[in-house]
């Protein structure tokens, strides 16, 4: 979020979210929520995944 307003790029997710904040359009606003946490969620997965295959060794 900080680096879309400091590089004055254009506007992604945080900046829909931004907008949708200063707009009032909560439908906007918890799309964006949602859609943050499911890319967490894929991520949490996917690194899981690469701890799994590349720690074998580990014993857990």
């Amino acid at each position: 979020m900080g680096a879309e307003l400091l590089l004055n790029i254009a506007t992604g997710l945080s900046g829909r979210m931004n907008e949708g904040q200063h707009l009032f359009h909560m439908d906007l606003l918890l799309l964006c929520i949602l859609l943050l946490g499911g890319v967490g969620v894929v991520f949490n997965v996917v690194a899981g995944a690469l701890e799994h295959r590349l720690l074998r060794w580990r014993i857990s």
